[in-house]
């Protein structure tokens, strides 16, 4: 277990450093192919996760939540619930994983709105939500920026029809 551990700390070492270096646009990592890949083939890979293995949702929040503690939070500034969901959005946007509105936020409670996500965008009503990393990323990168516990719970889902992801996120005391 712990030399998975340090296998892992490495890849996120390095993909921090290198996440550095693409949005400077000083990194392309595919010298053929460049760096962008379609949004289906993250969709073919991730998806099927929730449709194989029951209990997955919380597998892929916390994994999520690792995420946005260890790698997201580090390009993330702000202080207080909102400017942290401010630089959270503008993080997503600049690297293309969705299109996030704070449509309400408070010092401990928020309300976001994620538009085009990787993960559901496209997706047909299945009746259910799907973003659960997303929902583990904003919760962890939160929690470190802000130093407190955070849960974050998607209420509406584009998987459940709706036209974007909404999640309600609240601070703890």
């Amino acid at each position: 277990m712990a030399k998975r551990k340090e296998v892992f700390e490495k890849i996120y070492e390095t993909t921090q450093k290198n996440m550095r270096a693409a949005l400077e646009k000083k990194l392309n990592l595919r010298e053929n192919l460049g760096d962008t890949v379609h949004i289906l083939a993250f969709q073919n890979r991730f998806l099927p996760i929730l449709a194989l293995s029951p209990g997955s949702e919380s597998v892929l929040y916390e994994s999520g939540r690792d995420n946005g503690r260890r790698f997201v939070s580090e390009f993330i500034e702000g202080e207080d619930l909102q400017s942290v969901l401010i630089n959270f959005a503008d993080f997503m946007k600049r690297t293309k994983i969705g299109d996030i509105e704070i449509v309400d936020a408070s010092d401990s409670k928020a309300t976001v709105r994620w538009r085009e996500g990787i993960t559901c965008a496209g997706v047909p009503d299945v009746g259910l939500t799907l973003c659960h990393f997303e929902a583990g990323t904003m919760a962890g990168t939160t929690e470190e920026k802000l130093g407190k516990r955070v849960i974050v719970h998607e209420t509406d889902c584009c998987g459940s029809g709706s036209h974007y992801c909404e999640f309600k996120i609240e601070v703890m005391e």
